[in-house]
């Protein structure tokens, strides 16, 4: 009896061994050349086939699992790292992996927020600081109605002068002072920008008819101000604060006696 007839089959069931072994073997990239044109029943050309396609939608689903995983895995040790600025892909389907997609998009936005909101506070309070430790830095002290004490301690710049000057005229203008009294005798250096700030204030003050009386002369001080070359005539000046203070309140009560008087 001759074998003949059953040679196709025989090719056919190798190419279907040879397929499931491929499938046996994790590679789903099937030719898709199966029929139906001999002998082999059809429905085992169609299970191979859809064990193929089962196949290889399992293998995309767990590529796709392992992607989404990597990148939320990533952005959460990003995270981790107060690193906020990363964020997941979000897709059409409502699966756990969006979800959770949706989720750490949302917190990383929230910390972002926080994050400026913080540096917005924290810019205030430096701003701030910076208000409170100028003012510290150049307090104006009412003895009483018509007499204001500045005392200075430290070193003076530039822009510190400046404010120096625009507190004096501030305090002078608020408070009508008829005398300013302006204490060196924290002033660690006296050199030419510390000299020409007390001509500056006593002018400005001048102007504003209120008189500078300028404490606080140590002897050192007295004699920088004098190779500097800096001409302080008609400014009173005093060796301590008590002394011009005291000046000051007698200046003061004259006028006061002389305007009863008369």
């Amino acid at each position: 009896m001759s074998s003949t007839p059953s040679a196709p089959i025989d090719r056919r069931l190798d190419v279907i061994h040879g397929l499931l072994a491929q499938l046996a073997a994790g590679d789903f990239t099937l030719p898709g050349v199966l029929s139906s044109d001999s002998d082999l029943p059809d429905p085992i050309i169609q299970a191979v086939n859809q064990l193929a396609r089962l196949l290889t939608y399992q293998h995309a689903i767990i590529n796709e699992a392992e992607q989404r995983s990597d990148e939320l895995l990533a952005m959460m040790m990003n995270m981790a790292a107060r690193d906020y600025t990363q964020r997941v892909s979000v897709g059409d389907g409502d699966t756990p992996f969006d979800t959770l997609a949706v989720g750490l998009n949302m917190l990383a936005d929230e910390f972002v927020a926080a994050q400026e909101e913080r540096a917005r506070l924290q810019e205030e309070i430096i701003q701030t600081q910076a208000v409170v430790i100028q003012e510290l830095s150049t307090p104006l002290i009412p003895i009483n109605n018509d007499i204001l004490v500045m005392p200075l301690i430290g070193n003076i710049d530039t822009a510190r002068a400046q404010h120096v000057v625009e507190r004096l005229l501030e305090g002078v203008a608020t408070n009508h002072t008829q005398k300013v009294i302006l204490d060196i005798t924290g002033i660690t250096v006296v050199d030419t920008q510390v000299a020409n700030t007390l001509v500056r204030a006593a002018q400005a003050v001048q102007l504003l008819g209120t008189q500078l009386i300028l404490t606080g002369i140590r002897p050192e001080v007295a004699q920088t101000l004098v190779n500097l070359g800096i001409e302080l005539r008609g400014l009173t000046t005093w060796s301590t604060m008590q002394m011009g203070i005291t000046y000051a309140m007698r200046q003061i009560s004259a006028g006061d006696i002389r305007q009863v008087r008369w």
